[in-house]
């Protein structure tokens, strides 16, 4: 049974429910659609004599790049409340599972400023816990510049990281720092660890976040290389930017293993981050039993007060 009615291209219109920046369809789902067809059809609000695309803007993009003059449709009545009405596109939503952090603030901006339990609704509808993420979160990510917005709606900026940027950084250091994560391709990993150096290296300094991100900024465009070479060199200014003294201390460090002549089979780490004075030995046996003549000689010297 038909569940869906079929709408003239012509009167369908892109109205306030679009949540990504731009509407593009993805090369994998434009061959899907037309190899298979459209699985599931749009929803749309009919408003007089033409419809509102409230869900599937990409798979509209699609139909209309592939020349398709009627859209298969869902309607929704112009009498369901608003909040009704994005209550159903956040669960279509959470279905595709593909909305990004700035698409989930587009939606919690329809709810309206005033409507908070509205907006804490949505985000529970989406699988989200307001009490985590707050609905302030998700709309401080408005603010960001175009194409920061859409660098989080491809996925080139992780979702976890949107919502550290705008937890964490100042409203001025947020483009910056999306600047770099996009100009040097970053990790996840990487992304968070950028984000970090930025407060810390701000709180140090004694500067603003805005003021340090553009100075990383600056720094990262006198790098040369391919984007990974870039994003490793950068990794190591970083490195060193927030631990000044490390390098010397490896130096220092690995003067005093040499001073002690250690045999091949015995090895000294510091440690990690030199951040105390412990150092681990590990010695490599080339069979058991030599590592127990070597424990039954080494015990009793190990338990004596002077090493304690």
């Amino acid at each position: 049974m038909r569940y869906y009615t079929e709408i003239e291209r012509e009167k369908i219109v892109s109205g306030p429910f679009r949540l990504r920046e731009k509407d593009s369809c993805p090369p994998q789902l434009a061959e899907s659609i037309a190899a298979h067809g459209l699985f599931s059809p749009l929803l749309v609000r009919q408003e007089e004599n033409q419809w509102l695309l409230v869900h599937g803007h990409r798979r509209f993009a699609a139909l209309a790049a592939q020349g398709a003059d009627r859209m298969p449709a869902r309607v929704i009545s112009a009498a369901v409340p608003l909040e009704d009405l994005l209550a159903r596109l956040a669960a279509e939503h959470r279905e595709s599972g593909n909305l990004s952090p700035v698409g989930i603030g587009r939606l919690l901006a329809l709810a309206g400023p005033k409507e908070r339990n509205g907006q804490e609704r949505l985000l529970s509808i989406l699988g989200e816990n307001p009490r985590h993420h707050r609905p302030e979160l998700f709309l401080s990510l408005l603010e960001l510049p175009e194409e920061a917005r859409l660098a989080v709606d491809r996925g080139l900026i992780a979702a976890a990281s949107a919502l550290e940027l705008a937890r964490d950084l100042s409203p001025g250091a947020r483009g910056e720092v999306c600047g770099l994560i996009t100009g040097l391709g970053l990790s996840r990993a990487s992304q968070r660890g950028l984000i970090i150096a930025v407060r810390e290296l701000a709180r140090r300094q004694g500067k603003d976040e805005a003021a340090t991100a553009r100075e990383l900024a600056a720094l990262a465009r006198q790098s040369r290389g391919n984007p990974r070479q870039r994003a490793a060199a950068f990794a190591r200014m970083l490195e060193k930017r927030l631990h000044p003294r490390l390098e010397a201390t490896q130096e220092e460090f690995a003067r005093f293993t040499a001073a002690l002549d250690l045999p091949d089979n015995v090895s000294l780490a510091p440690a990690p981050a030199f951040e105390s004075d412990r150092v681990t030995a590990r010695i490599v046996f080339d069979n058991r039993e030599q590592c127990k003549k070597f424990w039954e000689q080494a015990k009793g010297f190990l338990a004596t007060p002077r090493l304690s």
